[in-house]
């Protein structure tokens, strides 16, 4: 694993990143905001370290964003990594892609990190776009941690997104609210507190305050048209598959057509774990850790970039 100097905080990207310094010595944080972009936690060890990038999507409500981490940073910090959060980036046009959002990843990982990320860690939404960077931008990165994810959504996953796409582009807040809550209260016995908190979500959902709500729709239909299978096999960075087999939006035989399409990947299974528990659980940075010290000398990073959709 490469070794780099740590650098101190940098300007925020419009891909929705920020950075910020921790330096033991002192005991202090620093970092920047940027109106009208993300502005996710970051940490920076002291240098020497590696630098990871934790990818995930944005389109959501405050607390559900800040919610998936879970401090889940800190061990990557203690084991002298650079850490960064890094969102899609804001006003998409329409039609934007999941690969485009790994083009954009891409952008950020060259211009702000040196064209290197030792350890790229996708969670759900995160997952997928950490899936395509992989494929297509294979010699910026390290090694790859798909948390809650796997290459494709399951016919639930979509129609939910569907419903989301539709609701937010007719401006309906109470409809659009409940449909996101059926990502957190699936159950059918939950639809009358679904009912009830929607039109709370969907002010914070659709506020503009984080992201246009523009970008809910272009993001929600990016995952409906998302299917990474053909390119897994070109893969050559490691890869790790975390994920619970009660996963409501990837179906544990996609999650196990997924391990077996990217060439040497690995797989940490949480039996009776759904995706919200894998997706915040501080357990997943420790198997990912430890997965890591299991890895013999630098990563391999010889994979070809270019469009392979």
């Amino acid at each position: 694993m490469s070794r780099t100097p740590s650098p101190g905080p940098r300007r925020a990207g419009p891909w929705g990143a920020r950075r910020s310094t921790w330096p033991s010595a002192h005991g202090s944080a620093e970092g920047r905001r940027r109106p009208g972009w993300t502005t996710p936690r970051g940490a920076t060890a002291p240098a020497p370290c590696s630098t990871s990038a934790a990818v995930r999507g944005a389109a959501c409500p405050r607390v559900a964003c800040r919610a998936a981490p879970n401090g889940g940073s800190h061990p990557f910090v203690e084991a002298g990594y650079t850490v960064c959060y890094v969102s899609r980036r804001r006003g998409m046009p329409r039609g934007h892609t999941v690969e485009d959002v790994a083009d954009d990843v891409s952008g950020f990982v060259r211009e702000q990190l040196g064209g290197r990320a030792d350890l790229v860690v996708g969670v759900s939404y995160g997952g997928m776009v950490a899936q395509l960077l992989a494929a297509r931008h294979g010699r910026l990165l390290g090694r790859v941690a798909l948390v809650a994810s796997a290459a494709r959504v399951n016919d639930w996953g979509r129609d939910v997104d569907a419903r989301l796409a539709a609701a937010v582009e007719r401006g309906d807040r109470s409809l659009a609210g409940a449909t996101f809550g059926e990502y957190v209260l699936p159950a059918a016995r939950w639809r009358w507190l679904r009912r009830l908190a929607g039109p709370l979500l969907g002010r914070m959902l659709m506020s503009g305050r984080d992201h246009p709500a523009s970008d809910v729709v272009v993001e929600a239909e990016s995952e409906v048209a998302f299917d990474a299978r053909p390119v897994l096999p070109g893969i050559r960075v490691p890869v790790l598959v975390l994920c619970g087999d009660e996963d409501q939006f990837f179906a544990a035989d996609v999650v196990a057509e997924t391990v077996r399409l990217v060439p040497g990947a690995r797989f940490v299974g949480y039996p009776g774990r759904g995706h919200l528990w894998v997706a915040s659980s501080r357990q997943v940075p420790r198997d990912i850790l430890r997965w890591l010290a299991e890895q013999p000398g630098p990563a391999a990073t010889e994979a070809a970039e270019g469009d392979l959709s």
